[in-house]
């Protein structure tokens, strides 16, 4: 404490509101880039896949996020059929939304598994918030209108972000 008696910025909760994004990020990286560059989030948390995990940290260096160190990942272990992961993950989801001004979270991207684990979190910081938090928690989708093939060829295209809460 004495070390920093006189650091203002040491004693700061947040200097500004602290925007989080969590989002699922599946083979197709286009919408965890739109959603980085639509949002421009200060802290992110990508539930993702094994296999794809590394792709994260590319994503986001094309989107212009300089540091790693405020993007979490979180695995879910079957893709698939995950289903009954929801629970868990949504838990350690909502762990990384402390001191958020705002909280955006994208049910877009990933398998149908990873969208059910991450509408869990939705519910979950939902409940944690309660009814005078709620202005700062938001659902959003990112729509990519172009052909498959185009999104896969070149996923580094802004698509739309479209609020639905």
């Amino acid at each position: 404490c004495l070390t920093n008696i006189s650091n203002d910025e040491y004693w700061r909760l947040s200097r500004e509101p602290n925007k989080v994004l969590i989002t699922p990020m599946g083979a197709s990286v286009g919408l965890l880039y739109s959603a980085l560059s639509l949002i421009k989030p200060d802290r992110v948390v990508v539930l993702t896949s094994d296999k794809f995990q590394s792709r994260v940290a590319e994503v986001a260096e094309k989107a212009g996020f300089g540091d790693m160190s405020k993007i979490h990942v979180e695995i879910i272990k079957d893709v698939f059929c995950g289903f009954d992961e929801a629970n868990a993950l949504a838990k350690k989801l909502c762990s990384h939304i402390d001191n958020a001004g705002k909280i955006e979270v994208n049910l877009t991207g990933g398998t149908t598994a990873m969208q059910w684990a991450i509408q869990a979190a939705y519910e979950a910081i939902q409940q944690k918030l309660g009814n005078p938090g709620k202005e700062k928690l938001a659902r959003v989708a990112f729509v990519d209108r172009r052909r498959s093939a185009e999104q896969q060829s070149d996923p580094y295209v802004v698509g739309e972000m479209v609020k639905i809460d």
